[in-house]
Parts: C-alpha cells; structure tokens; sequence
C-alpha cells in the first residue's frame, strides 16, 4: 500500500488483535504490536533505547521487501500517547509466524530494552483517515512516537477496600475499568506520605487531599515552603475559607504559643540542636541559658534577639565553655539578624478554627535555617497546644519539602518526627508529609505514615528507600520512574496490593462519587 494523498481506509476488526483493512477492493490483514520499555532492565538510557528502536526499523525495512508492510504507529487519546508497530500483510497465518519474528529481531536490536506486546481489538476505528508523511530522514524514527514502560495489570479485588472513601483523589489504570479511589478520615490519622521528584505533581495531589478534607468539615494547617499551596488551593469552586500568613511578619495564632514553648527548655532544645548542628558543650550552655532566662524571654517582644544577647554575657570560666558559647553566640545571632520583630500591640491574632484551610507561607524567609527553625517551632506549639489544651476540632497538617524539616541526621532528630506521627493522632491530628528526598528525610516518616502516595521517583537511591518500606512486585517498582505527572502508586494498610491511580487532574472541586463495584463480576487475575 503506498499512500501519496490522505485517503480514508475501511477497517473491520475481527477479533485477537487482528483487523481486516480494505483498500482500492483489496483486502489486507494488520496485527498490532506494543511498543513497551522492557521491565527487565534495572538502567535504561532513553538515547539507547531510540538507537535500538532505529536499528530495528532498519532491520525491518529489509524484510519489508518479503512481501510485508511495517509501519510505527502512535495514537493519541485521553490516556496519552501509545505506540505500535503495524504489521501488514495479506495472509493472517503468515502474519501469525512474523509476529513471533519481529518479537525477537526487536529484543534483539535494542540489547534488550524494548519488548513488543500483540495488542487486543479495538484500537482503531471503523474508518481511518490516513495522512502520509514525509521526512528528510531516509529511516525515520520521529521523536513523536513515546515507547512507555509495560503497564502492570492490578487484581480488581483489591481495589474495593479504598473505593468508598470521602476524599476523592482519581481513578485507577491497568484495570478494565477505571475505578474511582478514594480515602477514608481514618487515612488521614494514620498519617500520608507523598513522594516523588520535583515536578511529579506531589504539591497537587497534598493539596487536592487538603481542599477535599477541609468540604468534609476538617481544618487545614499548611507549612508551604515554597509558596505554591495557596494560589493552587484558590482554583477551587467552592467558597473555602484559606487564610494565608507571611511567616516573614508579625503573626499570633492562638493554639502557637510561643510563651508556653520557651517554659520548657527541653523541647527547644531539640529544635535548636536540629537547626544549628549544637555540639554536647553548646547544647549544655543553651540549656543553662533557658533555665535562668526563660521568664525575661517570655516577656521580650523579641525573645529570639534576646536569647542571643543572654548567651553573650553567659558566664564562662573554662576554655572549652567560652570557645562553646562563642561558637553558640556566632550561630544564634546569624539567625536572629534575619528577624524581624514588632511590639505586642501590632500583632493580630488569629485562630486554626477560624478559616477552614490556613496556610503558613515560608517561602519569603530567605535564610534556609531560618525557614526550618519556623517550620519546627510551629510543629513544636502545636504539639504543646494539642497536649495541654486540645484542638477543638480535627486538624490536618500538611508539611512540605519535609526533608528540611524531619531530617534524617541525628537520632533527636529523628524524636520530632516519632513523637509528631505517633503520639498526635490520638489528639485527632494527621500528617500529610510531602518530600522530593526519602532518602534525606526521618526514618520515622516512612514508618509511621501508613498511607503512601509514591509518585515518579528519579533517583535510585530514594526509590530504593521508599520501595523497602512497602510490598511490591518487582515489575509495578519497575514502572516508579516512568509514571507521567499526576500518577502516582497508592499503598494503603486495606489494600494488599499497590495501586496505580491516575489523580485527578481537574480545577479543586467537591465530587461526588457515584456507584460501587458491588455491581461487577471480578475475577482474579
């Protein structure tokens, strides 16, 4: 068949992968055949797999003359782009034993990487309209067509226990039928992690959860690092209440008492050790200070700048406490010199319970140490808040680039993070923790978040950290780097098996989810 001109094309499919293709009143046979990355290979270089895929084409450009046509074919729909490679014949069973052929010349070719897949009926339409290209390559390849990674097909049975949920979040792939899932409050208690690189759509899909939480009556506590949650959250519909403060000015929430954090020198002890690296004789020192200076620091409008003048005039005697305190004194005053303080009485105060979603944004505050010593120390009162008095009502805490603020570095550390996710559930306060670096973020993380939304991770080394925390089959951890923006694999304590979700890529809005699967016959796979 050679096509100078578009030309329409009647097509009929006639079942296993096969169509008969009827043109100028000949008959031809066509089998499609996937074009997938194969699972097998633990590295793929994308410049490899295109020289193998051109190498191949070269070889089937030389058996063309057999009597075959080999086109590659990509076709766009809502599920992206899928590529084929076509092959065109007039005897089926001939077809049937070239198939086998090409299989193995492409396996072959690529050393390996690309593997074909003879795909089922329905993939092209009654008529088609064909459109010849040309190209000033004499073996063209065009970077249009994208060979993805095997899809992993998921058992249906296990989908059904995070299918009726509240909070809607999208729909599944690698099922027959695109399944809705959703999560429960209870998700939301136990804790969520959201990894994956930067750009894989974790910021999203935390913020989907949040809005989506905050309709069924929860308030929302955001930690932005960046600065992206609110302008993300305002495309939502529905009349939310998102109050965002500047962390770079004057602010008073009513459950972050800041007084009742400095009368117990022992929890800022650990915030200051994770944010300025204390030595044992620095950390002793600072503890001394707080002891005999807590109550001037609770009445100081700007206890910061006057922690570091109590650590100036400390009193000491031996060589390595004054060499300590002035190593203290150096770290303390970088910090403080990047504080910006106001008296008492141009503060406004506010409160959690009342807006519906209040995002803190620690983007402006330039100083890195600075950004994660507000971060902890919001962390820090809330807890003391939670212990003390109670949250009135359920709180969710969203905590972004976490591997600034949970780190991995030292066991006090690593005492945030435990005591944040274990203990404060039982207050009714869950995490969501959101990080581009497990590999850089609290132990504690992977542990007490038990549910995981793991979306396309480049790095092996964060792969491999996030893998061993879960059960999964080698061929769906192949798929981790491949996953496009806004697909993500699901882990959840109901589901036995990992699941691959779509989000939903839609503006924030309040759905509805209708049916269950209760009317579908499923079979194990």
């Amino acid at each position: 068949m050679k096509l100078k001109k578009p030309t329409e094309i009647s097509v009929k499919d006639i079942g296993k992968g096969y169509y008969e293709i009827f043109y100028n009143s000949k008959k031809y046979y066509i089998a499609l055949l996937r074009v997938l990355r194969a699972l097998n290979r633990e590295k793929q270089d994308d410049l490899e797999i295109i020289e193998g895929l051109r190498r191949a084409v070269e070889s089937l450009v030389r058996r063309s003359k057999r009597g075959f046509t080999y086109s590659i074919v990509t076709t766009i729909s809502k599920n992206g782009a899928l590529t084929y490679i076509a092959i065109l014949g007039k005897d089926k069973s001939v077809i049937d034993r070239e198939i086998e052929v090409v299989t193995s010349l492409i396996d072959s070719m690529s050393n390996g990487n690309i593997t074909l897949k003879h795909s089922k009926s329905g993939i092209i339409r009654p008529k088609i309209l064909v459109i010849p290209l040309k190209s000033r390559y004499k073996v063209p390849v065009p970077e249009l067509h994208k060979i993805q990674p095997e899809v992993v097909r998921v058992p249906e049975p296990l989908i059904k226990p995070i299918h009726n949920g509240e909070i809607y979040l999208g729909t599944t792939l690698s099922t027959s039928y695109n399944y809705p899932i959703s999560l429960k409050a209870e998700h939301l208690f136990r804790h969520i992690g959201i990894f994956g690189s930067t750009g894989s759509g974790k910021t999203t899909t935390a913020s989907i959860i949040a809005y989506r939480a905050s309709l069924k009556g929860m308030k929302v506590l955001i930690l932005d690092w960046h600065g992206e949650y609110t302008n993300i959250l305002k495309k939502g519909k529905d009349k939310l209440s998102i109050f965002t403060l500047d962390a770079t000015k004057p602010m008073s929430i009513n459950e972050l008492n800041i007084n009742e954090l400095i009368s117990k020198p022992t929890e800022l002890l650990e915030v200051f050790e994770q944010v300025l690296d204390l030595s044992p004789a620095q950390l002793f020192i600072l503890d001394q200070v707080l002891e005999r200076g807590s109550r001037s620091l609770r009445i100081s409008p700007c206890w910061l700048k006057s922690l570091v003048e109590l650590v100036a005039v400390y009193n000491a005697e031996s060589r390595w406490s004054i060499e300590a305190r002035d190593a203290l004194y150096r770290k303390l005053k970088y910090l403080a010199a990047n504080i910006h303080c106001s008296s008492s009485s141009n503060i406004k105060t506010t409160s959690i319970n009342d807006h519906d979603i209040t995002v803190i944004d620690l983007s402006k505050v330039v100083n890195t140490r600075l950004r994660t010593l507000y971060a902890l120390l919001i962390l820090k009162m809330l807890e003391l808040s939670a212990v003390e008095h109670g949250i009135l009502t359920d709180l969710l805490v969203v905590i972004d680039e976490a591997h600034h603020v949970l780190p991995s570095r030292t066991s006090e550390v690593t005492g945030i993070a435990r005591k944040l996710l274990a203990e404060m559930r039982k207050w009714h306060i869950g995490f969501i923790i959101v990080s581009q670096s497990p590999s850089s973020t609290s132990s504690d993380v992977l542990k007490n978040t038990n549910t995981k939304i793991i979306h396309a991770i480049k790095s092996n080394i964060d792969k491999r950290i996030v893998v061993d925390s879960i059960i999964i089959r080698k061929e769906l951890e192949d798929t981790i780097p491949y996953l496009k923006v806004g697909e993500a694999i699901i882990v959840t304590p109901e589901a036995t098996e990992p699941i691959i979700v779509r989000i939903d890529p839609r503006p924030l809005i309040n759905i509805e989810i209708e049916g269950s699967l209760s009317g579908y016959e499923i079979e194990l796979e």
